[in-house]
C-alpha cells in the first residue's frame, strides 16, 4: 500500500478535528477551507512515522483559538501558563485519530511527541497542506507537512 497524499492527511485531520468539536459540545461542526497563510500565534505538531515515510501534522491558531480548542477536550479552558501544554495535548489526539483512520491503509503507525512552537517551521524542506478549520468566532489552521525528499 502506498503512504497517504498530503490531501488525504488533510482530509483525515479535518474528520478528527471534526471529533474533536462535535465531542466538545459544540452545537457547531467546523467548516474547512483551504488555508494559505499561518494563523497568528503558536502551534503544536507531531510525527507521524511509517515504513520509510514520515508526515508532521500540527494545530496552529492565535492564543483565544488554542484555548478554544483545547477546551473541548477537557471541558475546560487553559490557564494562559497551561496553553502549550494543552495545545500539544489537542495535537496528540487529533494525531491519534489521524492514526486511527488511516490504520487500514498504513498499519505501522507511530506517533511521535508534541512539539510546541511560536516560530513557523523551516517550510522549504516540506510539502505543506493546510486546512483553515473555522467555527463561529474561531478560525484555526490544521497543518500537513511532508518532507519534499518523501513528496518526490
Amino acid at each position: 500500500m502506498s503512504f497517504p497524499s498530503a490531501p488525504e492527511w488533510i482530509e483525515a485531520l479535518e474528520a478528527a478535528a471534526t471529533e474533536v468539536v462535535s465531542h466538545g459540545g459544540g452545537s457547531d461542526l467546523p467548516e474547512f477551507e483551504a488555508g494559505d497563510a499561518a494563523a497568528p500565534g503558536g502551534g503544536a505538531f507531531i510525527s507521524l512515522m511509517g515504513p520509510g515515510h514520515s508526515v508532521r501534522l500540527g494545530v496552529v491558531g492565535s492564543t483565544p483559538a488554542l484555548k478554544r480548542l483545547a477546551a473541548m477536550l477537557t471541558q475546560e479552558e487553559p490557564a494562559d501558563d497551561e496553553l502549550k501544554d494543552a495545545t500539544c495535548e489537542l495535537a496528540n489526539v487529533l494525531a491519534g485519530n489521524v492514526r486511527k483512520l488511516l490504520s487500514a491503509r498504513v498499519p505501522e503507525l507511530t506517533l511521535g511527541l508534541p512539539v510546541y512552537s511560536t516560530q513557523a517551521p523551516a517550510l522549504e524542506r516540506y510539502q505543506v497542506a493546510r486546512s483553515a478549520l473555522k467555527l463561529p468566532d474561531l478560525s484555526a489552521e490544521l497543518w500537513v507537512m511532508m518532507p519534499k525528499a518523501a513528496v518526490g
